[in-house]
């Protein structure tokens, strides 16, 4: 019979054996002897819970999948004229003058801005139309690429160069003096973008959706639509109303997006909007890009009250308001046939 302290001594060296492999002998014996089914990974049955519950986890190295979205695309298409009296949008190819209608930003432009509006274009003096021109283009041209964004496609330093060089309006070179100037200041606004995206990842509802509708007194284009959570500890996405500016921020701004929550809705009545905001992207950040989101106070009655106003100053003796057209000039001249002279 063995002593004891022989047991114990055959006890350690069982023990070291064990630790050496790293693996229990007699456990691993008793799954060959027992089943053949292949051991679970822990790490994969983690993965398989996670992606139960919603959350997608991808290997080391690898990037997610791109999403795509299904946006609302418009069943219609608009154009706009420019004229005298302000801003038209008809249906494309209507030329019935009857059926124009000033966009949303024409009538709001009955309103004061602001005091400090009023000072600064006061500095300014004559040169005041020519540096509003060159900071609209700018918010234009930041529009422009905002659209390719949302849609999931890249954006570069050589595509926006291009678009700047091939563009007939030249309103920013008031403002810059190069082209690189220029794009440093558009890349900036729409770093300032994407820094809103990334923090709220938002899911996209449409963009630059055309308002026209018999029952509206206005036309125009919304920015973007988006389902996104408005507070961080809120439990479900709200339907968001965006208008993206790259400048101050004015009261109008809110009549301007409750007009749009009013044409959309009647367009769209089966997609509501919860929350109308402005998005004021900025290129005056120094390090991180920066943003304000400022959520506003549906007021269609304040447009309303605008809209009457501007109406009431651009109608004729008559009281009908028309859209100023001008007699274009002949394109082909004869002086000895007047027919061809057209």
């Amino acid at each position: 019979m063995e002593s004891l302290k022989d047991v114990l001594q055959k006890n350690k060296q069982f023990n070291n054996l064990i630790k050496e492999s790293k693996m229990p002998p007699v456990k691993e014996q008793f799954f060959k002897e027992q089943t053949t089914v292949a051991p679970v990974d822990p790490v994969q049955a983690a993965i398989n819970l996670l992606a139960a519950n919603g959350i997608q986890v991808q290997p080391n190295g690898q990037q997610p999948e791109d999403k795509e979205y299904s946006l609302v695309e418009p069943t219609i298409q608009i154009a706009h004229e420019d004229l005298a009296n302000g801003r038209f949008y008809h249906l494309e190819g209507d030329d019935n003058l009857d059926n124009w209608v000033p966009s949303v930003t024409t009538q709001l432009g009955v309103i004061r801005m602001a005091t400090g509006f009023d000072v600064y274009n006061r500095n300014l003096g004559h040169t005041a139309p020519k540096n509003t021109e060159a900071l609209g283009q700018k918010g234009h041209d930041t529009h422009y690429f905002m659209v390719p964004l949302v849609y999931g496609e890249t954006v570069t330093l050589d595509s926006i160069r291009t678009y700047i060089l091939g563009n007939q309006q030249q309103s920013w070179k008031w403002l810059y003096k190069t082209v690189d100037q220029y794009a440093y200041a558009i890349r900036k606004n729409l770093a300032s973008f994407c820094q809103f995206w990334y923090e709220h990842q938002p899911t996209p509802v449409t963009v630059e959706y055309p308002i026209l509708h018999p029952d509206l007194c206005f036309g125009g284009r919304l920015d973007l639509i988006v389902e996104m959570k408005k507070a961080k500890n809120s439990k479900k996405k709200s339907r968001v109303l965006i208008d993206l500016k790259t400048g101050n921020k004015y009261n109008s701004h809110t009549l301007q997006n409750s007009a749009y929550k009013v044409g959309w809705e009647l367009m769209n009545p089966d997609l509501p909007i919860d929350y109308i905001a402005g998005l004021y992207v900025t290129d005056g950040y120094r390090k991180d890009p920066t943003y304000t989101l400022h959520y506003q106070n549906f007021d269609y009655q304040g447009f309303i009250y605008a809209s009457k106003t501007w109406h009431r100053e651009n109608s004729n003796v008559k009281g009908e308001l028309k859209p100023s057209v001008k007699k274009a000039p002949p394109t082909k001249f004869n002086l000895y046939n007047e027919k061809e002279t057209k």
